[in-house]
């Protein structure tokens, strides 16, 4: 079976951006005068209700821009690929990410609600900021952290991920990381982990083994002792989060129990 890349349905959603009675990328700029053929003047008629395309504009916030374009006919499919900067691909079937490395504009990408089991970081845009990849099939990101973009937030809630391996110097810039509802069991590597990311401020477990684990309670005042960034930088700001979420699963455990 042949894979559905994340690229083959970015190019196929904006082929379908079509004018009403043609594609963009076949049209014309319509012509001026009094001396109008049938067919000039029917193309005229596209462009007067200055909506002038059809198809679906979910994937992207831009792409229902694209409907009141002032000069529509300008547009072509590798303008829009250069400049697009937000792209959302939810529940598409996806199951590789392809050549997004095209796209030197983005910044945001949701490839939520798919089928991806690997993610090669060298294939994401270079200037790509946020990425969100819940409810996907990963269970490890050891392709991802291999020549990523410099990521300011990861997310990868509801997957099947079982440790978490992240490089400082490939994930310097990170700020936020979504691990929520995955088979993390191991807290205290995780922890580990993190505490050598600087930029790290916001962490999230939820969900996880790890929070029924009786080890749990003492994590948060181990990864204090064994943080080099703990009381400065981004380790202190995880220890604290941590550790309020020590208290959240305390609270619940004595509560079910």
């Amino acid at each position: 079976t042949m894979a559905t890349t994340a690229m083959d349905v970015l190019v196929r959603l904006v082929g379908e951006l079509e004018f009403r009675g043609g594609s963009p990328m076949h049209r014309n700029k319509p012509r001026k005068g009094p001396n109008l053929s049938a067919a000039d003047a029917a193309e005229r008629h596209l462009w007067a209700d200055g909506a002038p395309f059809d198809g679906d504009v979910s994937w992207s916030e831009q792409a229902e821009s694209l409907r009141t374009h002032p000069q529509p006919w300008r547009l072509h499919r590798a303008l829009v690929l250069e400049t697009l900067k937000q792209l959302q691909l939810i529940d598409r079937g996806i199951t590789a990410v392809g050549d997004l490395n095209q796209l030197p504009s983005l910044k945001e990408l949701s490839l939520t609600g798919n089928l991806l089991t690997s993610i090669n970081g060298q294939q994401l845009p270079p200037k790509l900021e946020v990425l969100h990849c819940c409810t996907n099939l990963l269970e490890s990101i050891a392709e991802l952290s291999q020549g990523p973009p410099l990521l300011r937030h990861l997310g990868l809630s509801c997957n099947k991920l079982l440790s978490v391996d992240l490089e400082p110097d490939v994930w310097s810039r990170l700020v936020s990381l979504d691990l929520s509802w995955n088979q993390v069991a191991d807290l205290s590597s995780v922890v580990e982990n993190l505490a050598a990311l600087d930029s790290l401020r916001s962490v999230v477990l939820a969900g996880n083994p790890c929070g029924l684990n009786k080890s749990f309670d003492g994590v948060a005042s181990m990864f204090c002792c064994c943080s080099p960034a703990a009381g400065s930088g981004g380790g202190g700001a995880v220890c604290l989060l941590l550790f309020a979420c020590c208290l959240l699963v305390q609270v619940l455990r004595t509560t079910l129990i």
